[in-house]
C-alpha cells in the first residue's frame, strides 16, 4: 500500500482510538502505564541504530509500554542484512521490530511512515518517542519526558538534552528563526548573543522548538498536524513540526534531565567543515518560504549576510583563533538557492502528508467511511 494511502489511514485509526481502546487495551493499558511508541529513522547505520533500540529499552521503568519501530529508510550500505540477521524479517511484534522504506525520502518521511505502520498494525500510543540512530539513551531519560507530559497536560511536545560523549552538552532548543535570529547566531557578536540567545539552558524552559534527535510527542498533538511535512527532506523538519504544533494550542517544552548522548553527524555523515549538501539549504529556504512568505526569506537572508560579513571581519580582526569559519561555500550556496527559488515564484510549500487541507479532510473522510461500512453477512 503506498505510503500516502497508509498515512492517511493512521489518520483515521486515531480518531477512532477512542471507541476502541477499551475492547483493544493491552496489559500496559490496563495497569495504567502511558504506551510508548519509538521510532527510529535508520539510513546507513543499522548497527548503531541496534545500539541505540537496546538502550532505550534499557533507560526506563516504564517496562512493556515500551516498543521500538527502525525505519529502514533506503540504505546504501547493508543495513537490511543487518537488521535481517538481528531482528529477522520486517514484521510488528517484539519489541524491537523494523520495516523498510525502500526509499530515502527524508527524516520526517521516514517517521510518518514509522507512525502508519504502527497504527495499522492496531497499537496506537499515548506518546511518540523520537531518537536519532547515532544516540544513546541515558538511564532515566524517558522518565524524565513522560514526567514532564503527565504535569504540564498542555504539553504537545517535550524535547530532552543531547550531550557528547565527554559529557559536553549541545543545543537541543532555541527560537523560531526570524531576521534577528540569523544575524545574532551568524555574526556570533557576544553582546549580540548574551542579549538576544538564550544559550544552552540548564533548567526546563518553554521553547519555540526542540531538536528532533530527542523528542516526545504527544499522540493527540500529533493528529492535529497530521505527521511532519515531507517536503523537508532533511533539517528544518523538526522546527517546522514544533511551530504547526505550537499553532494548534499546544506547549512546547525543553527539558535538559531527559539525556541522550548524540554523536553528531554519525546518522546524516555531513562534514562540519566540508561542503554542505543542497537539502540543507532547500530546506531553510522552504521553512521560511512556509513561515514568513518571500519578503520574510529575503529580510532573513540580507540579515544572515550581514551577519556572516560581521563575522568574517571579526575573524580576519582575531587571524581565526576563536572565531569558526563556515563550512566550505556555505554562503554561495545559501544564497544561490534562495535566489533560485525567489526567481521561480513557486507557490508557498504546504504543511503535512497531504498537499492541501481540503484535501486531507476529504481523503480522511473517504477513508472513514470505507471503515466503518457494514460489512454483508
Amino acid at each position: 500500500m503506498p505510503l500516502l494511502r497508509q498515512s492517511a489511514q493512521w489518520i483515521v485509526v486515531l480518531v477512532e482510538r477512542g471507541k476502541s481502546r477499551g475492547t483493544r487495551a493491552s496489559r500496559a493499558e490496563r495497569m495504567c502505564l502511558p504506551i510508548v511508541r519509538v521510532i527510529i529513522v535508520n539510513y546507513n547505520c543499522a548497527r548503531l541504530a541496534m545500539d541505540c533500540a537496546r538502550s532505550v529499552l534499557k533507560c526506563s521503568s516504564n517496562g512493556g509500554a515500551i516498543a521500538v519501530t527502525i525505519v529502514e529508510n533506503g540504505s546504501t550500505d547493508d543495513s537490511r542484512e543487518v537488521l535481517n540477521v538481528l531482528l529477522g524479517p520486517p514484521c510488528r511484534s517484539g519489541d524491537i521490530r523494523w520495516i523498510d522504506a525502500q526509499e530515502n525520502r527524508g527524516f520526517g518521511a521516514g517517521c510518518n511512515a514509522g507512525f502508519a505502520d504502527a497504527l495499522n498494525g492496531g497499537q496506537a500510543p499515548d506518546f511518540w518517542w523520537l531518537i536519532n540512530p547515532d544516540a544513546h539513551a541515558v538511564p532515566g531519560c524517558l522518565d524524565s519526558l513522560l514526567s514532564v507530559m503527565n504535569k504540564n497536560p498542555a504539553a504537545g511536545i517535550v524535547g530532552g538534552g543531547l550531550i557528547d560523549w565527554s559529557g559536553r552538552a549541545m543545543a537541543a532548543c532555541g527560537q523560531d528563526p526570524t531576521a534577528l535570529v540569523e544575524l545574532v547566531v551568524t555574526s556570533q557578536v557576544p553582546s549580540l548573543m548574551d542579549r538576544y540567545s538564550r544559550g544552552i539552558p540548564e533548567q526546563q524552559c518553554s521553547a519555540d522548538w526542540v531538536c528532533g534527535a530527542n523528542m516526545l510527542l504527544r499522540a493527540r498533538a500529533l493528529e492535529q498536524v497530521i505527521g511532519f511535512d515531507e517536503g523537508f527532506f532533511l533539517y528544518y523538519e523538526d522546527l517546522d513540526l514544533c511551530r504547526r504544533v505550537r499553532n494548534t494550542g499546544w506547549r512546547v517544552i525543553h527539558e535538559p534531565a531527559a539525556r541522550v548522548v548524540h554523536s553528531v553527524g554519525k546518522s546524516t555523515q555531513i562534514p562540519l567543515i566540508g561542503r554542505w549538501p543542497g537539502y540543507f539549504f532547500e530546506s531553510r529556504c522552504r521553512y521560511f518560504l512556509k513561515h514568513s512568505g518571500k519578503w520574510g526569506l529575503v529580510k532573513a537572508d540580507v540579515a544572515w549576510t550581514l551577519g556572516w560579513l560581521v563575522r568574517r571581519i571579526r575573524r580576519w580582526w582575531d587571524l581565526g583563533r576563536t572565531i569558526a569559519q563556515f563550512p566550505k561555500r556555505f554562503a554561495s550556496d545559501l544564497l544561490l538557492t534562495d535566489l533560485k527559488s525567489l526567481a521561480r515564484q513557486c507557490p508557498p510549500p504546504t504543511s503535512g502528508i497531504l498537499p492541501k487541507a481540503r484535501e486531507r479532510r476529504q481523503f480522511a473522510r473517504n477513508i472513514r467511511q470505507t471503515v466503518n461500512r457494514p460489512t454483508s453477512p
